[in-house]
């Protein structure tokens, strides 16, 4: 699912597919576009950042990361003390803190480097009004709907749905919204790009017996229709249910003004190079990760080099997804 404005947590882009590198550069912005950042530009970048709570989001994203960080550690220290792991989840916390607002700061400036101040004001136009408000509010309760949906699917506990029965009940004014809200997305060829990508990586990371590439390609090409015929209807009847038709309207506008394509076309990649920031930050918070824990936990000489060893262990899982994009 491709959101209208904010696409996946960076933290989850990092986990999924690597992030990105540090160093990478954006598609230069069209034509008019700025050849680098302004004082006018920033400001609206930061303006933007802050009105799609961007921090919050990012440290919520880390939530989880950040408890299985704490359980491993707590792990290596074979502690069941509860206080001594309140203590280490608390260490965890705060070496992995500064992650995500270093993060943010790079995808502010990338931001205002990469979009004109026109388009930045066209965006935060769409952010702050009624349909993208309804999107910020409603988001996290269609990747909800989209799980469920998708394990159903996975496990065979209900059939592939599809599109036309999706939005069988919207009125024909909502269904074309609908159907113009995902395409300006290019929702169908991006869902089927990024699911191919995932079940490569997963036979990469899972080899059998048989090899890395065991499924059938006839099976392999069945669970990607499936998934995308299933993302297709449930994103098409999250839209026809959670948004009224004037708020349908004004993002099917803005998907297919300048700003909006400018948004699909240079996020990706945007997100990539500051969730590569996000990566970094955390290396260098594992690099350090055993002396803080046992600074605050009494530990034996084992344990600490078990907690290094699992840190070293984490970082180069990070660093090889670095090498892989």
């Amino acid at each position: 699912m491709k959101p209208i404005w904010r696409s996946m947590s960076l933290v989850a882009l990092l986990l999924s597919s690597g992030g990105g590198h540090a160093s990478e550069r954006p598609t230069p912005p069209a034509a008019g576009g700025p050849a680098a950042a302004t004082p006018k530009t920033l400001a609206l970048a930061e303006a933007l950042v802050a009105a799609g709570d961007e921090l919050q989001h990012e440290q919520q994203a880390l939530e989880p990361l950040e408890t299985m960080i704490s359980t491993m550690v707590s792990t290596q220290l074979a502690t069941a003390d509860p206080a001594a792991a309140a203590t280490v989840k608390a260490v965890v916390s705060q070496a992995l803190a500064p992650a995500p607002s270093k993060a943010i700061e790079a995808m502010t400036g990338l931001y205002a480097a990469n979009f004109s101040e026109r388009e930045l004001r066209e965006i935060l136009t769409f952010v702050n009004g009624p349909a993208g408000q309804a999107e910020k509010i409603n988001l996290p309760l269609l990747k909800g709907e989209l799980r469920a949906a998708l394990s159903a699917t996975a496990t065979g506990a209900g059939g592939a749905d599809d599109i036309d029965r999706a939005l069988a009940k919207a009125s024909p004014a909502k269904r074309q919204l609908i159907l113009r809200i995902l395409k300006a997305q290019d929702l169908e060829a991006r869902t089927r790009k990024g699911y191919q990508a995932l079940l490569g990586a997963m036979d990469g990371a899972a080899p059998t017996a048989a090899g890395p590439s065991s499924r059938p390609p006839t099976a392999a090409a069945q669970a990607v229709d499936d998934y995308v015929r299933q993302t297709m209807a449930v994103t098409a009847r999250f839209y026809g249910l959670r948004f009224s038709e004037a708020q349908l309207a004004a993002s099917a506008d803005y998907l297919e003004s300048e700003a909006g394509r400018a948004v699909l076309e240079r996020m990706p990649i945007i997100q990539r190079a500051a969730g590569g920031v996000l990566r970094d930050q955390l290396v260098i918070a594992l690099a350090s990760l055993d002396a803080k824990v046992c600074a605050a936990v009494a530990c034996s000489q084992d344990q600490r080099a078990a907690v290094a060893a699992f840190a070293r262990g984490m970082a180069a899982q990070l660093s090889s997804a670095k090498r892989r994009d």
